[in-house]
């Protein structure tokens, strides 16, 4: 039986390519518009790592009998997953966070106010 890596720890080009591999057969039934091989694609392991917003398109998609609409959010997934398998840099560790303060929107100024209401008392 054939394991396939989490989605969530990829750390590898290798199980990425994987991902990406599986991917490109999807793209290449949904090109040839080959209905009833989305579904045993959809029935794999890795499926379960795809958006379930993705995964309910493409089974919309495999139960159309006409029809021209493309899976438009699979697409996309795929797109970026493409992006990040063409990166240089490795997956090391979580993204930084960035300090941006408290704001400059409607919540920002209504605290301001408040608090000089209050000084004002």
């Amino acid at each position: 039986m054939i394991s396939f890596p989490d989605l969530h720890e990829l750390q590898t080009s290798r199980e990425l390519a994987v991902l990406v591999a599986y991917l490109d057969e999807i793209v290449d039934a949904v090109d040839a518009r080959n209905r009833d091989a989305i579904a045993p694609l959809l029935a794999d392991p890795l499926a379960t790592h795809l958006p379930r917003d993705v995964r309910e398109e493409l089974a919309m998609f495999a139960s159309q009998r006409s029809g021209f609409r493309a899976p438009i959010r699979f697409l996309r997934f795929r797109f970026r997953m493409q992006q990040v398998a063409a990166s240089e840099e490795p997956f090391d560790g979580p993204q930084l966070e960035l300090e941006l303060g408290r704001g400059s929107g409607w919540r920002a100024r209504y605290v301001d106010d408040a608090a000089d209401e209050e000084l004002s008392v």
